[in-house]
This record gives C-alpha cells, structure tokens and sequence, in this order.
C-alpha cells in the first residue's frame, strides 16, 4: 500500500468502476485514509483462497515483512510463491501464457 505503488487506485476505478481490489483488512484501512474510497473491495484473510478459472490462489499475510499489510500469495497451479509485487509483474506480463 506504498502511497508511490497506490496512487492512481481513485483513477483506475473511475475508469474501470466494475473492478475489485483484493486485499486484507489492513490493505483497505490504508486505501480509506488514503484515497477515501470505500468500495469495490474483496477481503482475503490468511489462508484465503481465490479461484481465477485457469488459477488458483492462496494467500499468506506476512505483516511488516515490509508494510503493515504485506502478503504473499501461492499458484496452486503452476506452483509458484509470488511474494510482495512480484504478482503484478507476471499478472500483467507473462500470466496469460500459462
């Protein structure tokens, strides 16, 4: 929730306002004194899991490994551990191809 890593969510739901964020309740706390937003949340909890279709998800929090609200999360389908922003690198780069 680095406010440098954050700061375009009001955007990105204005131009997308069907999309969901995920994250833990820390995670939200963050955003609604940030950027006062208040909806579009999914809440995950340690051990939560999150069906894609093709993937399956599991998250771990590992509060203040850096921020208060860090996680990590497993691919139960390719069997990889993705850790802090590593998610959003293969989501948007390489995810498609598995």
């Amino acid at each position: 929730m680095e406010p440098d890593h954050s700061g375009s969510i009001p955007e990105l739901l204005q131009e997308f306002p069907g999309i969901k964020i995920v994250g833990n309740k820390t995670t939200f706390q963050f955003i609604k004194d940030l950027y006062k937003v208040e909806d579009n949340f999914q809440e995950i909890k340690d051990g939560s899991v999150l069906n894609l279709g093709k993937h399956t998800l599991k998250f771990y929090l590992t509060p203040m490994v850096h921020w208060p609200e860090t996680m990590m999360t497993y691919d139960e389908k390719i069997r990889y551990f993705f850790f802090r922003r590593c998610l959003w690198w293969i989501w948007n780069f390489r995810w498609r191809d598995f």
